[in-house]
């Protein structure tokens, strides 16, 4: 399929991803510091302390994840609620809604619950890395030199992993209320718009400009199959709406 609309205004929400990547930084460096501690040098000296004090850490900061998790839905569906809004005065009018007990806020309770779950993991992931380093290491009579120094970069794997949740929900959470919206309106497809810079995925950038239907999404690559932009791993793809009666498409 092929659209004459021009792309743009339902972007991936570049400055919510980075304040909520600066926030889930503080939870990689606190993983680190732990770490540190129990294994000094990399050296797992007090397994079960580091199991122990990390799944703390990961209970204590369960509230402090909720109002992360809610302050970054809210960013990212005022700024996909702003962009209904220039494309069309008249639809973003009607999408004025209460954001707790709309569509789209059920959306984010939804998105919300996963988020925090997904927070809370990044030091219980940690202490099950470090455990199983050591384990493998006793098993197989591997280095010790090299097992220190991969338990010693638990800070540095956890922040990339938080890096990878900022970006992939801040994307899934900017796709789900655009999906949710055009619901609402009657929009039924979209065009595949990515970033067009050299980190777009070849089967992505081979989707950019193409119509595609949110109710059956595109098979787009052997990985994950089929699916909307924005909703697998590591995607900053979008979709943009088209509006019925307004934009024009065919196949």
């Amino acid at each position: 399929m092929t659209t004459k609309r021009a792309a743009g205004y339902f972007g991936h929400p570049i400055a919510a991803e980075k304040k909520y990547a600066t926030q889930l930084r503080k939870v990689a460096r606190q993983v680190g510091n732990i770490t540190d501690r129990h294994a000094p040098q990399g050296v797992l000296v007090d397994s079960q302390g580091l199991v122990r004090a990390l799944a703390a850490y990961s209970e204590a900061i369960t509230p402090w994840a909720g109002r992360v998790s809610a302050h970054m839905l809210a960013s990212v569906s005022t700024s996909n609620l702003r962009s209904w809004t220039k494309n069309s005065r008249k639809i973003g009018a009607l999408l004025r809604d209460n954001f707790h007990t709309s569509e789209a806020g059920s959306a984010a309770k939804a998105l919300h619950a996963s988020q925090v779950e997904l927070i809370t993991s990044l030091p219980t992931e940690a202490a099950k890395r470090a455990q199983s380093l050591a384990q493998e290491a006793m098993l197989t009579g591997g280095r010790p030199n090299a097992v220190a120094a991969e338990i010693a970069r638990t800070g540095e794997v956890t922040e990339s992993r938080a890096m990878l949740i900022a970006r992939t929900e801040t994307a899934k959470s900017n796709a789900a209320f655009t999906q949710t919206r055009a619901k609402s309106i009657g929009a039924t497809h979209y065009t595949w718009q990515t970033m067009e810079d050299s980190a777009v995925r070849p089967s992505h950038a081979d989707m950019q400009g193409q119509v595609c239907e949110f109710a059956d999404p595109p098979q787009v690559d052997d990985e994950f199959g089929a699916y909307n932009p924005g909703e697998v791993p590591n995607c900053r793809c979008y979709a943009e709406p088209l509006f019925p009666g307004v934009d024009e498409y065919s196949e």
